[in-house]
């Protein structure tokens, strides 16, 4: 059957060597309760992972994060707080802060601190609060929130949403060809420090359903910015 264990007040987390992958929590087909916890890959390794996973998920519907701190940490290439793939419906995530991580300065360089990936459903954000990451440099790309996928629905109430502190490219949330749902957001920002292109919000592919009662800025650029954009809608 489906495992859907409560993890309360905990830390949960990950190494690897250099090359690998590092994953703080991985999920398949289940869908626990967590609250209270700390989920990320800090734990002390042989070397950085190409990639890092704070949670990583496939098909894990009706999982709920409460009052939970999940970051993907340091990596060569991908930093991600949350990545869910699969069927999301039912997933909460309540007073829940969520940072992808750290690069070094590579074109590979991709930071996001949730990325629905080709997800189904309507996974949800309350109150939570998503960071792409720190930068080493002008070539990375950060995101807070990344969804794809035409089934792919999130539903984004309240908090704040930065893409990067700097970087080459940060957007707060991205939406391709979802129907996203945006309410009540306090700030989403594409940058909060000085950034070469930031977008607030960007929705592509006929992406996004609404944005409602929310604060949305590019954020700032730097000496050499070439794009500030608030609210982008691209068929």
């Amino acid at each position: 059957g489906v495992a859907s264990p409560t993890f309360e007040a905990g830390h949960y987390t990950a190494t690897a060597t250099s090359g690998g992958i590092a994953i703080g929590m991985l999920l398949s087909a289940s869908s626990p309760a967590i609250r209270a916890s700390r989920i990320d890959t800090t734990a002390a390794g042989a070397g950085t992972p190409d990639e890092a996973y704070g949670v990583y998920c496939t098909g894990c519907a009706g999982s709920t994060f409460a009052n939970a701190t999940i970051q993907g940490g340091s990596a060569s290439t991908i930093a991600t707080g949350f990545y869910g793939t699969g069927d999301l419906s039912g997933a909460t995530f309540t007073s829940t802060n969520l940072q992808g991580g750290a690069t070094p300065n590579v074109a590979t360089g991709r930071m996001r601190a949730v990325h629905f990936d080709t997800c189904t459903g309507a996974p949800t954000l309350s109150s939570s609060n998503t960071f792409g990451g720190l930068a080493v440099g002008p070539l990375t790309q950060r995101w807070g929130l990344h969804a794809t996928g035409a089934m792919c629905a999130p539903v984004i109430d309240g908090g704040t949403h930065i893409g990067c502190e700097f970087s080459g490219a940060c957007t707060g949330i991205a939406c391709e060809q979802g129907a996203c749902v945006i309410r009540n957001a306090g700030s989403v920002r594409g940058s909060g420090g000085p950034a070469r292109n930031a977008i607030g919000v960007q929705c592509s592919r006929g992406a996004c359903a609404s944005i409602t009662n929310s604060t949305v800025v590019a954020g700032n650029l730097d000496g050499s910015g070439n794009t500030g954009i608030g609210v982008e809608l691209a068929a």
